[in-house]
């Protein structure tokens, strides 16, 4: 790999935390962001399911705390070696179930990068061990080559960053604008659904839906149905749908299959996407 111009991580001598662990309580008024591995997405973190510890946890775990312009990896599970840019500025406190990097030499957005691309994560997951719970080791990550390139490639891929950030919180705008202008469209601005502590259904009404799970028979979705039906008419999207087959998962396929898993919010995430090796005729 050296003669092709690489070097591996530990040349530059960069500190690899492994942040430590206390009981924690969480707590809902007046906390610290407490930034978990699910708060990791490839890239980017993830600001959905925030949870937090109050300020005398945090000052316990003062070595945990992230600045903006941090690597942070996922180090244990299922998502071990995810790795993202850390770029807010709100006081955080990292969960040891992940990694900190600092750099001296590489610029911080590329070395995300270059994790996050196949040759990276190819390393990456050379060096995972254990089978139960799968684990990254700061030692194999040290020893992961990196291509050497020019700074000014590497300012090239952190401005993408910030092109990307920007473009991310625009759509997001946009996304709440057309949810409130479909709730004035349909007439539910003010519409407030009902939320009761507890709700019972008959046995034949279970029967008839042949449906068991109580979220089926949410009252807050009745009364949505009933609200709706008064205005539209409503028709089944069940009756609209055409069912597709199961596309077979290929190692190295390049056409991307959309799960359940990939849906967040009102956007598809497919940074954890398998892939099939054709389109399916």
């Amino acid at each position: 790999m050296k003669n092709f111009g690489a070097t591996q991580l530990l040349e530059s001598k960069p500190s690899i935390l492994h942040p430590h662990e206390i009981t924690r309580n969480y707590v809902e008024e007046n906390g610290i962001w407490f930034f978990r591995a699910q708060n990791i997405r490839p890239l980017k973190i993830n600001e959905a399911n925030k949870v937090f510890i109050s300020s005398e946890d945090a000052s316990r775990l003062s070595k945990n705390q992230l600045s903006n312009g941090d690597i942070v990896l996922t180090r244990t599970g299922a998502n071990r070696g995810d790795c993202a840019y850390f770029d807010s500025d709100e006081e955080t406190i990292a969960s040891s179930h992940t990694f900190i990097i600092r750099d001296p030499k590489w610029n911080h957005q590329f070395l995300v990068a270059f994790l996050n691309s196949y040759y990276g994560k190819m390393q990456i997951d050379k060096g995972v061990y254990g089978a139960a719970q799968p684990e990254v080791s700061p030692y194999y990550l040290e020893r992961i080559w990196i291509p050497t390139l020019s700074s000014r490639f590497q300012k090239l891929v952190a401005q993408y960053f910030v092109d990307s950030t920007t473009v991310q919180e625009t759509a997001t705008k946009s996304v709440g604008l057309a949810e409130k202008l479909l709730l004035s469209a349909l007439g539910l601005e003010n519409w407030q659904p009902p939320d009761p502590l507890t709700y019972t259904r008959k046995a034949s009404d279970v029967w008839n839906a042949e449906r068991l799970d109580s979220q089926f028979f949410r009252p807050d979705v009745d009364a949505l149905r009933e609200e709706l039906s008064s205005r539209f008419t409503l028709v089944e999207i069940g009756k609209r749908v055409t069912k597709g087959i199961t596309a077979q998962y290929d190692d190295y396929g390049t056409i991307p299959i959309i799960a359940i898993s990939d849906r967040v919010a009102v956007f598809l995430d497919l940074s954890h996407s398998a892939f099939h090796e054709r389109l399916l005729s």
